[in-house]
């Protein structure tokens, strides 16, 4: 358990640095776009539609629809408990569901696919923005969706990874360049 524990933070590192090289570069993307002249900026300069998408983002805290249309959540954001190795604590950058095979992911609300990134090992995973905020839709086989694509609520993006016969997405949501916990925002997650 402790060698599969090992891979796994291995891994989730190696997740959080690749979401994070892409919202960094895509922050100084617009910001070059906009003609910025905000050094190290750490949210998105935002047009007027975006600023209306944020606030109805925001508006929605707490009623976003689950990313999956059936499932349960079987990992929590932050650090907790590994549920096997006693005294041994795991840090989550998400909210893990597990759900059917062959089943897909949603978006939870209104946005424009910013990225699409693919990890060796773990599938692809999906960026959506919403103004400042970003959700990650991870550990997919497939995906829908291409660079710059308007989603709304509830549009399958991609299809989950099966694997040793497990059927889990991870979903994460970023404000800029900060990792904030999902489950305040979705619907009767915390």
């Amino acid at each position: 358990y402790r060698k599969e524990l090992k891979e796994a933070t291995k891994k989730d590192e190696e997740l959080k640095q690749a979401i994070s090289r892409a919202i960094k570069r895509e922050i100084e993307l617009l910001a070059e776009k906009n003609k910025s002249k905000t050094p190290n900026a750490t949210v998105f300069k935002k047009s007027p539609e975006d600023l209306q998408l944020e606030e109805n983002f925001v508006a929605n805290k707490g009623k976003l629809p689950w990313p999956v249309d059936q499932g349960e959540i079987v990992t929590r954001f932050g650090q907790q408990a590994h549920p096997f190795l006693k005294g041994v604590q795991i840090n989550k950058n998400g909210i893990t569901f597990s759900t059917t095979q062959n089943n897909k992911v949603r978006a939870v609300f209104d946005g424009v696919v910013s990225k699409i990134i693919i990890i060796p090992g773990q599938g692809k995973l999906v960026m959506v923005r919403h103004g400042d905020y970003i959700t990650v839709y991870t550990n997919l086989r497939e995906t829908f969706v291409r660079d710059g694509d308007v989603v709304k609520t509830k549009e399958e993006i991609g299809i989950i990874i099966t694997d040793k016969g497990k059927t889990e997405t991870e979903i994460q949501l970023w404000k800029g360049t900060e990792i904030i916990d999902p489950s305040l925002w979705l619907y009767k997650a915390k």
